[in-house]
């Protein structure tokens, strides 16, 4: 009953609707423009590095930019932060679309520029969100808000690198000329958004006093639930992310098509959104305890791609890993809307995100020289070991083990 009257009611709000559905086309966009940034400047310069360097200023903010960028925006009104974000990463793309018209092709500048640009935007634009969501959705509705934010990433992971390629092949400007129609489509869903006047400059006043650079370090850091969260967050965002690029190498040089890896990998934004359907379910089922019960699904499921590491095996293995890391977002996400100050919830966004951003980082690498040395099943056998290993100090741990009640710190 909880839950169908939580959902119902949230589907009822203007406001969340207006915000899901700008953002879900917006990322949708941006997935799509992520795919065509290195393809357009392979297609001009024929070099996999510059392709690389591109990829890289996207992600470099994330790493760089979500701690410092959360007191400032812990400062600024949310939603003018994100209508400012979102034109700026229009504009971005609009001078990629010029550059090319103009000359018939693209500087690389242009690109390293806009590319960086773009990320950037994109940081201050998530920890923006996260200050709208806390004051357009109550308490009671914020697990079932966060479910649907979590399905509209895994969404745009499961259509936009097809839709990427597609629309490229069609046309080199296409996947550009969509993210910047998605950006537009988001903007106007902002401007419908209304917002209490009094609610919005109470939480401003708060947030005059949050803290500075290392508020929200030092509140995970104290925090014993946070603190251990977040740091499985980044280690199993880390060994996921090597398990996935030992995959892609053992399948290519297996005779592996593309289109097969793409069909494999395109499972776990499927298994993300089953995930996001369950999530609320399970959070009121099991409270905070999902993000231990997430990590030990995760923990029994990756020996399986030792047993086989076939392209269907791991489309198995991974949507139920995806589904379980969807759950633990939502818990853990949860439990910062009703436990962190406002003052200081984008500051803890801000070091969850630069933690996650970091295993994200640092997984490919270790694949890579987990592979070139010890080989497919070796490899994927040290990955299982970690991942049982990191569930086994989680159940030690008793502020996971034994969680606060999932309610609202008033």
């Amino acid at each position: 009953m909880r839950f169908a009257s939580s959902t119902s009611l949230l589907r009822k709000s203007q406001n969340f609707t207006l915000l899901l559905t700008g953002s879900t086309v917006s990322v949708l966009g941006n997935r799509i423009a992520l795919l065509a940034f290195p393809l357009l400047v392979l297609a001009e310069t024929g070099s996999a590095v510059w392709a690389g360097w591109v990829g890289f200023a996207n992600l470099i903010p994330s790493l760089l930019l979500s701690v410092p960028a959360g007191p400032l925006v812990a400062r600024w009104n949310p939603r003018r932060t994100m209508l400012a974000c979102e034109s700026g990463r229009g504009l971005a793309i609009v001078v990629v679309v010029a550059s090319v018209l103009w000359s018939q092709s693209s500087e690389i500048f242009v690109l390293l520029v806009a590319s960086f640009v773009e990320g950037s935007l994109g940081v201050l634009y998530t920890l923006a969100e996260v200050r709208l969501l806390r004051i357009i959705v109550s308490p009671e509705q914020t697990p079932a808000a966060l479910a649907g934010i979590e399905g509209r990433t895994s969404l745009a992971a499961l259509l936009g690198r097809p839709l990427g390629g597609l629309l490229f092949d069609i046309g080199r400007l296409m996947p550009f000329a969509i993210d910047v129609l998605s950006f537009l489509v988001s903007v106007l869903t902002l401007l419908g958004i209304r917002v209490d006047k009094s609610s919005a400059t109470h939480r401003e006043e708060n947030a005059d006093h949050n803290d500075g650079l290392w508020g929200g370090v030092i509140n995970i850091v104290r925090d014993p639930y946070l603190r251990w969260a977040a740091l499985a967050s980044g280690c199993s965002t880390a060994v996921f992310q090597a398990a996935y690029l030992i995959f892609i190498t053992d399948a290519t040089f297996s005779g592996a098509s593309s289109f097969t890896i793409g069909l494999a990998f395109a499972c776990t934004g499927l298994g993300g959104i089953l995930g996001s359907m369950g999530a609320k379910r399970l959070f009121d089922r099991h409270g905070f305890r999902v993000a231990l019960c997430s990590q030990w699904i995760c923990a029994a499921v990756l020996p399986f791609l030792i047993l086989s590491i076939d392209v269907w095996m791991f489309a198995i293995v991974s949507s139920i890993i995806t589904f379980a890391g969807v759950a633990a977002n939502v818990a853990v996400n949860t439990y910062m809307f009703y436990r962190v100050p406002d003052r200081l919830v984008s500051q803890v966004v801000g070091v969850d995100k630069m933690l996650g951003s970091v295993g994200a980082a640092l997984g490919p690498l270790a694949g890579g020289l987990l592979y070139s040395s010890l080989g497919t099943t070796i490899s994927l056998a040290c990955l299982a070991a970690v991942s049982v290993l990191l569930a086994t100090l989680m159940t030690s741990v008793r502020a996971i083990r034994i969680p606060p009640a999932a309610e609202p710190v008033t």
